[in-house]
């Protein structure tokens, strides 16, 4: 069988339908992040819902938020394993989503980015 050395650029020696699969998987894996994202979102502000209504301050919120995902990453649970390394990698990210769940009156609108150079000063 000969050996072919490895390919860096196009053409990488596939065949359309190959490249053209991973492209598609590609794009499901992306719509699915998406709304993988969206639940996880959507959990975290359930949370923060019941910590506010029970009276948790802003600060202890966010304490408690970190101190479950911290507990999940190092307790999984049987029934979620993968759950674990969800919460550590996107610690960051349910922290932020925490604050702006407890504070949603006080987050300005999302403006659109401007094209580099087509903004204003």
């Amino acid at each position: 069988m000969p050996s072919f050395a490895a390919v860096r650029e196009p053409p990488f020696s596939l065949t359309l339908r190959a490249s053209a699969r991973v492209e598609l998987a590609l794009e499901a894996a992306f719509r699915k992040h998406e709304i993988a994202m969206r639940e996880l979102r959507a959990a975290v502000e359930a949370c923060v819902v019941e910590l506010q209504e029970k009276g948790m301050l802003p600060e202890a919120m966010v304490i408690t938020i970190r101190a479950f995902m911290q507990h999940t990453v190092t307790h999984p649970s049987a029934e979620h394993p993968t759950a674990s390394r969800a919460a550590d990698l996107f610690m960051d990210r349910i922290i932020r989503w925490a604050i702006l769940a407890y504070y949603p009156s006080s987050v300005p609108p999302t403006r659109p980015r401007s094209a580099p150079g087509h903004g204003t000063a």
